[in-house]
């Protein structure tokens, strides 16, 4: 990727599974998932607007940030399910992914970038023989950088047949506008007669904590 275009920390925070510590972070207050992300220098905490995170809506294909889903060729292709309460994303197998982007609000020319931390959530779940594993993904693309984007972090977590929270964080993140975070969902085991659901995707900013360099 070329140089320049993104000041980024090496120091993330990942679920345990993966090596490293637990971090959470507790966005209380009933109005965090209503208040979008409109100010790049602001350092309220927020949401990224990312697209149908909930999959209640059909996937409009006239929408550059609409989910895109995959599945390698010969397998069962991913799509939008619904359960008794929910709609839901469904990963049939191995190697099904859905991905999108989500454009991060302008900063004007003249304002000083700054770092926020960036929270990758959902909740995932599976049915049939476990385990089931999902892995997530957080990339970022700036100003004349490639389409897919810079990885940041990735982690991957075996769910059971109940509702799990998952979280991916990056501590410390500050890039050129125009830029675009991108979130990345895949299928990694191997039980075929398992179906992998995922609901509730967000990515939440916050205020980057001074204490992670």
């Amino acid at each position: 990727m070329k140089k320049n275009l993104l000041v980024c920390s090496a120091l993330l925070s990942l679920m345990p599974g993966v090596g490293a510590a637990q971090s959470s972070v507790d966005f209380t207050g009933g109005t965090l998932m209503d208040s979008l992300c409109t100010d790049a220098t602001s350092g309220f905490h927020c949401t990224v607007d990312l697209r149908n995170g909930d999959f209640e809506a059909p996937i409009n294909a006239t929408d550059p940030y609409r989910w895109q889903l995959e599945a390698p060729r010969g397998t069962r292709f991913p799509y939008l399910g619904r359960t008794p309460d929910s709609r839901t994303l469904a990963l049939p197998g191995r190697g099904a992914k859905a991905w999108a982007e989500a454009p991060l609000p302008p900063v004007a020319a003249s304002a000083e970038l700054q770092e926020h931390s960036y929270t990758l959530r959902l909740r995932a779940r599976g049915s049939g023989p476990m385990p089931a594993d999902v892995a997530m993904t957080l990339l970022v693309t700036g100003p004349g950088e490639p389409d897919g984007g810079r990885e940041l972090a990735t982690v991957t977590h075996s769910v059971g047949w109940e509702w799990e929270p998952l979280h991916l964080k990056v501590h410390r993140l500050a890039v050129a506008a125009p830029a675009r975070l991108s979130v990345r969902i895949e299928r990694t085991d191997g039980n075929t007669p398992t179906m992998l659901q995922v609901d509730d995707v967000r990515i939440l900013r916050a205020p980057a904590d001074p204490w992670n360099h």
